[in-house]
């Protein structure tokens, strides 16, 4: 960590030993300090020099974001001949167990979600320590960033199997969208989701050769036209997860069984009518995706646009299980996505076997979604795209110079992003690995969102963990359900009717964008006040307020946001509020910034306050940022409790 030039700010600090909080209140030296320009930030302030390694990973090939545009007429989308070349070793991959893999390889994982939502950790504070430590040293290798902006792309429209795939026709007369080709094929390599009906998806014989696993899948599924009771999808799935490498003691079905047994308010048409036709749902998968899912990886920009009935088929095939282990997603040991079977949601509880109250929330959601796909008498008609974008080098701000002015904040402290937020760009408050604890036992913001709009799962499946400088957009989820609560207390509400309107590519009009805090829930008080964690999240939260060209919301929608990464990832709240405010008056100032504080009032009066004379002081972003710095460097060395918070420090220095 760099230290800042002690020049002329170091008189206006007692030393580390007197009591800062006093000095700063009552005889108020900071007074004397002039708020310093953006034309004055780097004679104050030095910028570090970097490590080769680079929060900046470069990407295979240039990219514009300019790149994403929206097609003047639907086109069907296809795939480059190059991707088109597997090798024979790529044709009979094994299964191999989830258990072991995730046993062997816990420290290169490290994500899967305990009860809280939050990553899970080391019982030794030290070992969690170093973790951060080690994240920490990829967060100050970035790079000085140059001063100029990207120049606008003058680049085409993307290409079929360019950076945009389109998997289904887009409905722009109204029509229920239809698969775009006739023809079917297969990739099995590692820039694809290894789908279960692949032909490549093959499973070990007792005589020692493979067989297409699908047949068995398809004709477990199609076995039975009703079932008997919640035995039976245990038998279904066991059929074909059941092999040398996965035994049945690692399979756990006693809390679906109790929820379906008990829990449910209607288990016989559940039994009798929806999964039955959850099974067909999911027997039609290669019916209705006839081309190659393309990852999701880091630094591959790419979008890929489904429509509802795709989604919903491959969300019924995550249920029964039948994605091979490297087939959620992964595609080597060194591949880090979500777990997208469902395996785990229908484990009950370790000592009862009861179904735990936040996983019958979650599986009331989730059939309650499946229920108005399948029984439907239309097949649903809209789109929805996932787009990954990865910010380079020389498009991230240089924040001591920006001489633009904050945008508009509005502080709501009733209401919630998702019912409040409509018609604005929400946030995701997300893992690194897209939906968190969705399918464990987690019960936070992140979580929540993709519980009652379930189409969001769907990017588990395909988004490789995050890295510092992307996000994800996700436009056009419909929302299904209801609910109260949060965390342990979460309790499924009731259907949610969305009455969004469409854009013309069919979509909802509803834009989320995910973007991961660091985690800093075993130490918040030691490494988020410092420089190169600060930058981190400005470049993270920057790059998820920018503006995108696929969005079907105007680039003056506002942002509603809150208390990002101020929960199980133990930030502080004033530090990340103006984090948010400085991003967003640099990606989107023609817009307002929404900050829902969930009911803290004391948090919204101060905040307003600290607003209001920024204001009134026609502080810039360069200035302001200035100042964050200068309280980082000097109250990073302080325990909380001798800390004068960062909202009464500006109040001091712009007063």
């Amino acid at each position: 960590m760099s230290n800042l030039k002690q020049t002329s700010l170091k008189s206006f600090f007692k030393p580390p030993q007197q009591d800062v909080k006093e000095d700063l209140v009552s005889n108020k030296r900071l007074l004397d300090l002039p708020v310093p320009s953006a034309s004055l930030a780097e004679d104050f302030y030095k910028k570090p020099r970097r490590s080769e390694k680079s929060m900046f990973p470069k990407p295979s090939a240039p990219f514009s974001l300019a790149a994403f545009t929206k097609p003047s007429a639907p086109k069907p989308a296809g795939v480059s001949k190059s991707d088109t070349n597997v090798t024979n070793s790529e044709y009979c991959e094994t299964e191999l167990d989830e258990e072991e893999y995730i046993s062997e390889n816990e420290a290169k994982l490290g994500d899967l979600l305990d009860g809280s939502g939050s990553s899970l950790h080391s019982v030794d504070s030290h070992n969690a320590e170093l973790s951060l430590q080690s994240q920490l040293a990829d967060y100050r290798s970035l790079h000085q960033c140059q001063n100029s902006k990207k120049a606008a792309s003058t680049s085409k429209p993307p290409s079929e199997g360019s950076q945009h795939i389109i998997l289904c026709n887009i409905p722009a007369d109204g029509s229920i969208s239809r698969v775009s080709h006739n023809t079917s094929f297969d990739l099995w390599d590692d820039k694809h989701v290894k789908l279960p009906c692949s032909p490549r998806n093959r499973y070990k014989l007792q005589n020692g050769q493979y067989a297409w696993k699908w047949i068995l899948i398809k004709d477990a599924l199609e076995r039975k036209s009703t079932l008997a009771g919640p035995e039976d999808i245990e038998e279904i799935i066991m059929s074909y997860n059941s092999n040398p490498s996965t035994s049945r003691w690692k399979w756990d079905f006693s809390g679906l069984n109790h929820y379906l047994s008990e829990l449910s308010d209607n288990p016989q048409e559940l039994l009798e009518e929806v999964i039955p036709k959850m099974m067909h749902l999911a027997v039609r998968l290669p019916e209705l995706i006839k081309q190659p899912i393309p990852l999701l990886l880091r630094m591959s920009e790419k979008a890929v646009t489904f429509n509802q009935i795709q989604i919903a088929s491959l969300l019924a095939n995550a249920f029964f299980c039948t994605f091979p282990f490297f087939g959620r997603g992964g595609v080597t040991s060194n591949s880090k996505f979500p777990i997208i079977n469902f395996k785990y949601l229908f484990q009950g509880d370790r000592n009862t076997g009861m179904c735990h109250p936040v996983s019958a929330a979650k599986l009331s959601a989730l059939f309650h979604y499946f229920t108005k796909i399948v029984m439907a008498k239309l097949e649903p008609k809209a789109t929805i795209t996932f787009q990954r974008v990865s910010l380079c080098e020389y498009e991230a701000p240089n924040w001591e110079t920006e001489l633009g002015g904050l945008a508009d904040v509005e502080i709501r402290t009733n209401g919630t992003i998702e019912d409040d937020g409509l018609n604005m760009l929400q946030l995701d408050f997300a893992n690194k690995l897209i939906g968190g604890g969705t399918l464990t036992s987690g019960a936070v913001q992140e979580e929540i969102l993709f519980v009652i709009n379930p189409e969001l799962i769907a990017s588990m499946l395909i988004t490789e963990q995050l890295h510092d400088n992307e996000c994800l957009h996700i436009f056009g989820t419909e929302r299904f359900s209801n609910y109260t609560g949060y965390s342990k207390s979460l309790k499924w509400d009731g259907e949610y009717t969305d009455l969004l309107s469409f854009d013309d590519w069919g979509r909802k009009k509803r834009h989320i964008v995910a973007i991961d805090a660091l985690d800093f829930g075993h130490y918040p008080d030691k490494t988020q006040f410092e420089r190169d964690a600060v930058e981190r999240e400005l470049l993270k939260t920057y790059c998820g307020f920018l503006p995108s060209p696929l969005s079907p919301l105007p680039e003056t929608a506002d942002i509603a946001t809150g208390n990002w990464g101020c929960g199980a990832f133990g930030g502080d709240k004033e530090l990340k509020s103006i984090i948010q405010l400085l991003a967003h008056s640099v990606a989107r100032k023609k817009s307002k910034l929404v900050y829902f504080t969930f009911g803290e009032f004391e948090f919204a009066e101060l905040f307003e306050k600290l607003l209001n004379l920024l204001n009134s002081n026609n502080v810039t972003v360069g200035s302001l940022f200035v100042q964050v710095l200068a309280y980082v460097e000097k109250m990073k060395d302080f325990m909380h409790y001798e800390r004068i918070s960062l909202f009464d420090f500006l109040m001091i220095v712009f007063q």
